[in-house]
């Protein structure tokens, strides 16, 4: 991306977490975008698992060099997303940590 980021979008993965954290502890550093249509073994809190069902879901992570103030992401990503979808026009809520609440339930997923 011309900004600095890497985007890398794959059709399936096991998890994008897990692959943006392997490529991390191999020496990458940058800011990446890794996006996917599916994934097998995702994550959620408390290491719970996540399978989407192939209809549409949004599933990406991001990872990005932080400083101390790390523990304000979760929350700045949540906002964030809330805005975005919002602009989109879609009716959304946030559901503290970490999750968007839409007409049909939680658009889950932002560790």
């Amino acid at each position: 991306m011309a900004n600095g980021w890497g985007f890398t979008h794959v059709s399936s993965t096991g998890s994008t977490n897990t692959e943006l954290a392997r490529a991390a502890r191999a020496g990458a550093n940058g800011t990446e975008l890794l996006v996917t249509d599916h994934q097998s073994a995702g994550r959620g809190r408390l290491d719970r698992r996540w399978e989407d069902d192939r209809s549409g879901q949004l599933m990406f992570s991001f990872r990005t060099p932080v400083s101390d103030d790390v523990h304000v992401v979760p929350g700045a990503i949540a906002v964030a997303a809330h805005e975005a979808v919002i602009a989109a026009g879609v009716d959304a809520g946030i559901k503290w940590p970490n999750d968007l609440v839409v007409e049909h339930g939680d658009a889950p997923g932002k560790l």
